[in-house]
């Protein structure tokens, strides 16, 4: 989850998101999609917050988010949250 405010949003800066943890349990071939949303675009509109546009729903005048990625660089990790225990055991580790 990552909050960002202010006029150097406006440049194209590299940043690091951290994701929320999540507990699964996967299988051998399972597969996990990752993604990702920017403030629940497009339900909802961007407010230039100098008053020009009143409350409602989106229209052609509100603001767009954009968001390019560029991940050759980029990386994820999964740690494990718990040790599940052996078959036949039921406390976890």
């Amino acid at each position: 989850v990552s909050s960002l405010r202010g006029d150097h949003c406006q440049k194209m800066l590299w940043r690091q998101v951290r994701l929320q943890p999540l507990l699964a349990s996967l299988a051998p071939g399972d597969s996990l999609r990752l993604s990702l949303a920017a403030a629940a675009w497009p339900q909802i509109r961007v407010n230039p917050g100098d008053g020009s546009l009143g409350s409602g729903p989106a229209g052609p005048d509100h603001r767009q988010i954009c968001i390019e990625l560029q991940l050759s660089g980029a990386q994820l990790s999964l740690k494990p949250m718990v040790t599940m225990p052996p078959p036949g055991q039921t406390e976890l580790l």
